[in-house]
């Protein structure tokens, strides 16, 4: 129930932003600003991961140009639900962070186009497991990784963008991640496939 709220939560913001985005675009139009690129050059971008939330998670980042074809993305993620479907978990929460660097191939592009991107996440889940007589015990797992991602930034629409990456990584399990099932080997150990899927908008 949390995870929708957060969810709708997020849609809204994305629909506020490309209303604004896209009132801004058609204002330069106007103003004939651009004429010869037919759209304007965004500075960042908000993107939504909805696939993360076929494991009870919310994932959103924020992607701001460094250079100009370079940028810096801040992923926080969160997630809290009684079961979790894909870990198979109760009283599951997780909480964690990734930070990527972008770089663009395609010069003649504007925040757009093929890309590559090394990375570093780290997240903490808490979940809590049955024994015998009806107690209760809480567990916790932690995960850490470094890796590279290859992806391609499409835009749609002037505002609207689309982001997906592969890549691989090397994958850190501590605590009780024996006890979960996770069977996308998100909490594993050693070389670990690592996919980033989202779509946003692009904001000023």
């Amino acid at each position: 129930m949390r995870i929708t709220s957060l969810a709708i939560l997020c849609v809204l913001i994305l629909s506020s932003s490309i209303k604004v985005s896209a009132q801004e675009y058609f204002t330069e139009q106007n103003k004939g600003l651009s004429v010869e690129t037919n759209y304007f050059a965004p500075k960042t971008a908000l993107t939504v991961y909805p696939l993360s939330m076929f494991a009870s998670s919310l994932r959103f980042a924020l992607e701001v140009k460094n250079k100009e074809h370079s940028t810096f993305k801040i992923m926080p993620f969160l997630g809290v639900s009684d079961y979790s479907n894909l870990y198979v978990v109760d009283g599951f929460e997780e909480y964690g962070l990734e930070l990527s660097y972008k770089f663009y191939v395609d010069k003649k592009l504007n925040f757009e186009g093929v890309y590559a991107s090394p990375f570093i996440s780290y997240r903490l889940m808490n979940f809590e497991e049955d024994v015998t007589g009806g107690s209760v015990i809480d567990k916790s797992a932690s995960n850490f990784r470094l890796g590279y991602l290859l992806g391609y930034m499409f835009r749609f629409s002037e505002v609207v963008c689309f982001d997906i990456g592969l890549g691989g990584a090397y994958s850190l399990s501590n605590g009780d991640y024996n006890n979960i099932g996770d069977g996308l080997g998100i909490y594993s150990r050693g070389v670990a496939v690592h996919l980033n899927a989202g779509v946003g908008v692009y904001l000023r």
